[in-house]
């Protein structure tokens, strides 16, 4: 636990030196319009199925309005699915974005799904000049006979393609049927070729001064967790609410998104709390190899890393999936429940808050998930009562600090 608590202070002291040379700094210029992306979020969890989105939002209208109308469409086809038999099914989507020439934004959106114990993974390309958020075809991009050639391999879809920096991806019918190297085409691209990248702003961090969060040994003590953030809105009205009691938690976070909004997880860090592994992309990692799941870690581990200046020791499996595979691929605590405030079914404030005050005990992990602007509302209601009560709210490595010692248990659902 000294060493746990010499790393947390370390990230500290960073997460502390960065906000200040940054506020130093000042910002020192600004993205172009359209490809500062940030990624939205499509989170829905049923008794028979689940389902992790992940998109970029350009805050342009054009390009914003068909990818959420795309995600949109996926969605809804996953849920008219028969959804039965072999364990619940599964939509996830991701995404890559590339700046293969300047003012173009290529999207590869990629989609796997499970129902019905079948898997299937299928990807979608979308191209636009930035900032207007044009959708751009073949034509748009090369000179009209290179065009007409390549229009070809693709059966006639003018937008069945993926432009990558290096290389270029034609699709017939869903399927890749060709790739292009940069040298073949680039003399026939109609917008000039991306040299160099371009450098985003900076943005200014003001450093939260931590909570007052004394533990009196005692005193009954039990830890809030939440999963899928960061977000930033609710995860920073999330910690406003704790800081204002003086009350700690610990976020379970996903490292795409950490990737994304690195200036909330510093200000978690910051107010005191904790941050843990939830993976990278919110895939069910008892679906997954091992390389895929050291893989789903590792990357989140850095992506921590690189947001707060530590790794974190605890992390929380996927929907709280274990299998032996998952156990001994990952070499850290793995933090369960002993309260499901089902806050992702009811998405009612009132019935999460007295779903909690009506079952809390000494040494509970209570679950939420802060994506929800009910599970905030939530917050509101509980903290101040659960204190009045008696109970003290520490992260889960104060609440299990003997135990994590002790080394000898690897899955915990309370003290």
């Amino acid at each position: 636990m000294k060493k746990r608590r010499k790393e947390i202070l370390f990230g500290l002291a960073v997460v502390l030196l960065c906000g200040l040379l940054v506020l130093f700094l000042g910002t020192r210029g600004k993205q172009r319009q359209g490809t500062g992306a940030k990624p939205r979020t499509v989170i829905e969890y049923t008794e028979a199925y689940e389902i992790f989105a992940l998109y970029p939002h350009f805050g342009v209208a054009a390009a914003d309005e068909e990818l959420e109308a795309y995600v949109a469409a996926q969605c809804d086809a996953f849920r008219s699915d028969e959804h039965a038999g072999s364990g619940r099914s599964e939509l996830h989507m991701e995404y890559r974005l590339y700046e293969p020439c300047l003012g173009v934004v290529s999207v590869e959106m990629t989609v796997f799904t499970r129902v019905a114990g079948v898997e299937a993974t299928t990807s979608a390309a979308f191209c636009y000049a930035m900032p207007e958020g044009e959708r751009l075809g073949l034509h748009n991009l090369f000179a009209a006979d290179r065009a007409e050639q390549l229009l070809v391999w693709c059966g006639g879809e003018e937008m069945a393609f993926l432009l990558r920096p290096d290389r270029l991806l034609l699709w017939r019918g869903g399927k890749l049927v060709k790739e292009f190297a940069k040298s073949e085409y680039e003399d026939d691209l109609l917008y000039p070729p991306k040299t160099q990248g371009h450098s985003g702003g900076t943005q200014a961090f003001v450093s939260v001064l931590p909570a007052t969060c004394t533990v009196e040994e005692e005193k009954p003590m039990i830890a809030l967790t939440f999963d899928d953030g960061p977000n930033p809105k609710y995860t920073v009205q999330i910690l406003e609410t704790l800081g204002r009691y003086g009350a700690a938690a610990t976020f379970f976070e996903i490292g795409s998104l950490v990737e994304a909004y690195p200036e909330v997880s510093r200000q978690i860090v910051a107010q005191g709390c904790e941050i843990g592994n939830h993976s990278y992309s919110h895939r069910q990692l008892t679906s997954l190899s091992a390389a895929e799941i050291e893989e789903q870690t590792r990357k989140t581990q850095q992506a921590i890393k690189n947001a707060v200046g530590y790794e974190p020791t605890l992390t929380r499996p996927t929907y709280g999936d274990i299998n032996n595979t998952v156990k001994n691929c990952i070499d850290m605590p793995l933090i369960l429940w002993s309260i499901d405030t089902l806050d992702w079914k009811s998405k009612d404030a009132q019935a999460v808050a007295e779903h909690i005050l009506s079952n809390v005990k000494e040494g509970d992990i209570i679950l939420m998930h802060d994506v929800y602007p009910s599970t905030v509302e939530a917050v509101e209601l509980v903290v101040g009562e659960l204190q009045q009560r008696g109970f003290q709210l520490v992260t889960v490595s104060t609440l299990l600090e003997e135990a994590l010692d002790a080394g000898k248990q690897q899955v915990f659902r309370h003290k």
